[in-house]
């Protein structure tokens, strides 16, 4: 996240430091059983575009706002009789 949001980093800890999410239980990111959770490796493919989206409106011209979703494509077999 530090990368997109400032032009020159220096690469020691700070950076490289995970960042920590907030996902209580219940909501899309965090599901909990028996929510049906089908697709959502398309969520997973959406989510690095609505990040950097949200981070490019909040520090325009500073982040490179670029697609990062691999199209995905689900299929649905035919019902065996």
């Amino acid at each position: 996240v530090a990368d997109v949001s400032a032009k020159m980093i220096a690469t020691n800890a700070g950076p490289l430091a995970p960042v920590r999410v907030a996902a209580p239980k219940g909501y899309i990111l965090n599901a909990q059983s028996p929510t049906p959770v089908a697709m959502c490796h398309t969520l997973g493919q959406m989510m690095p575009d609505l990040v950097f989206g949200c981070l490019s409106q909040c520090r325009s011209g500073r982040v490179r706002f670029f697609r990062c979703r691999i199209p995905t494509l689900t299929y649905k077999s035919p019902s065996v009789p």
